[in-house]
């Protein structure tokens, strides 16, 4: 006899990085998940990164260095990005995997 499984889905939460709000401060070498595409590295919204520093750039914005890793854990980029690109992980949500495009930057 099969069993048939529950399954269910839970919408996406992203936080709009054009809407100026409280940046939230992102606990460092943990996980987080990109919030806005960003193509010139590669990244996509839903990507899980590693997040390895908080730094603040010249004009004053906050921003993480980020690592990312293949489905195997091994690292095949380190990217500077802004602090509102990230968002930390939530209770419900699961891994994707995709191909990564790389840029002709």
């Amino acid at each position: 006899m099969v069993k048939a499984a529950l399954v269910w889905t839970l919408p996406f939460r992203y936080i709009d990085p054009t809407v100026n709000s409280v940046e939230m401060k992102l606990e460092i070498y943990k996980d987080a998940v990109m919030s806005v595409d960003l193509p010139e590295y590669g990244l996509r919204k839903g990507d899980i990164v590693k997040l390895i520093d908080d730094l603040d750039a010249a004009d004053g914005s906050r921003g993480y260095a980020v690592e990312v890793f293949d489905v195997f854990g091994n690292t095949i980029d380190v990217q500077f990005i802004p602090a509102n690109a990230v968002e930390p992980l939530r209770t419900g949500e699961v891994y994707c995997i995709r191909s990564r495009e790389h840029s002709a930057a």
